[in-house]
This record gives C-alpha cells, structure tokens and sequence, in this order.
C-alpha cells in the first residue's frame, strides 16, 4: 500500500531527486516521476531523441531526460512569476504628483568624477543578439515543429555550442486571431518546443529560457493576412555577458 501511495505521489510531481547537473549552472529540481498525460509534458516525448513510451510509461515515466526537462519547464514557469514580482507596483499616486516639478534656487554642485567612477564600477552590459523564426516552423495552430524546416534551429544550436557562454531566450507571439488565452497559450508552447529542441541536440538546460506573450507585442498590422502572418514568430534573444 505504501508503495502505491509513494507511485501516486512521483506521478503527481510531488517527489524530487535533490541532485542536479553541475554543467547546466542552474539549480534543477528534478521530480521523480513524470506523467505524459498532462497536456504541458506531452511536448516531452516530441523531441528528436525521445525514447518510445507505451501506455504505461506515458502515465508514470522514470526516464531521466523526461523528468530533467519537466523539472526544467517548473522552473521557467516559477522564473517567469518571480520576475512578475519583482516589478515595481505602485499604489495610491496621486495624479497631481505625477508630474510635479521641483524648483530651486540654486544648481546642483558639479560632479565631475561621477562619469570616472561609473566607468570603473559598472561592469559592461551583456552584448544582445536577436533575430526571428518565422512561423512556417509549426504546424497550423500546433506548437510541433516541422522537421523538414529546422534548418535555422540547427545553425542555432551550432552557434550555442561553439560559444557556452551564451545565453539564450525565446519568446513566443501570435497574431490577434482567437481568444487571448488561446494565443498566450500557444505562443508559451511554441516557445517551450524551440527550448526542447535545443535540450534535446545538447544544449545545457541553464542557458535556455523561455516565455509566451500572446499577441501583445505585434511587429506588423494584424489586419492584413501578411501583416498577421509577420506577428505569428518566435524571437530568439541571444546574450554574452553578466548582467
């Protein structure tokens, strides 16, 4: 019975291994057991290198890469949150306040070695690259990727592993067709699929993030068939560097 109990719980996601991988450079709660069955860890088993599940794997999976990367999709989830809140929120500002102006009498004293001291205080900004996959990558209304058009993914994965010290974020969007939930949804899956892919060609799990934005951020006029097919992307943000 007690056995029974400790299976329900690895299904349930509530029994972690504490160990994590020391090249991925980030702290990895990896569960003891997955299930296929929800819809956020079907993307698992769609990657190159999956190993085949029948049904009984597909409800309780021990497969170390399965449980790695649901562990993974955990913690971009709980990153994403902590990030929401560390934005500042602010409350019970008065309109007239808002573009109040100071006046003084007299200037204030010159500073001329702040620009010196910054220079040699602030570490250098992380060099940023972006570019855009276009959304022939997918399936209509799919986050599956095709395999006949990775290519761009590809020539991705070569540049992250000639160079580890880049970073990368992936961030999904739609165009405004359907329902908002829908489309944040689906731009979230999607940019979770380009993540597996490059976990799944050996990418280590620290240096990828990912996030949805639904239809927030449009590039091109959504009322237009070319307009709407430029917002349904994903962007790929490359970083070297400390913050």
């Amino acid at each position: 019975m007690r056995k029974v109990f400790i299976a329900v719980l690895c299904c349930m996601g509530f029994v972690f291994s504490p160990r994590a991988n020391a090249q991925d450079n980030i702290e990895v709660r990896v569960p003891g057991a997955v299930t296929h069955l929800t819809a956020s860890n079907k993307l698992i088993l769609r990657t190159t290198h999956a190993p085949r599940h029948n049904i009984f794997k597909k409800i309780l999976c021990f497969n170390e890469g399965c449980r790695r990367a649901a562990g993974w999709r955990r913690g971009q989830t709980a990153r994403r949150f902590n990030d929401y809140k560390k934005m500042p929120q602010v409350k019970g500002l008065k309109r007239d306040t808002i573009h109040a102006v100071v006046h003084t009498t007299e200037p204030p004293a010159p500073k001329p070695d702040t620009a010196d001291i910054r220079k040699k205080v602030t570490p250098p900004k992380p060099v940023e690259r972006k570019f855009i996959l276009s959304d022939v990558l997918f399936d209509v209304n799919s986050p599956n990727i095709k395999k006949e058009v990775t290519t761009q993914l590809d020539t991705l994965v070569r540049l992250l592993k000639a160079n580890e010290k880049i970073t990368v974020l992936i961030i999904g969007h739609t165009d405004n067709t359907g329902r908002e939930s829908y489309n944040q949804r689906l731009s979230t899956s999607r940019a979770e699929a380009v993540g597996l892919y490059l976990m799944d060609k050996g990418i280590a799990i620290g240096r990828i993030n990912f996030e949805g934005r639904g239809s927030s951020e449009p590039i091109a006029d959504n009322t237009f068939e070319e307009g709407r097919r430029k917002n349904r992307r994903v962007e790929i943000i490359l970083k070297e560097g400390s913050d």
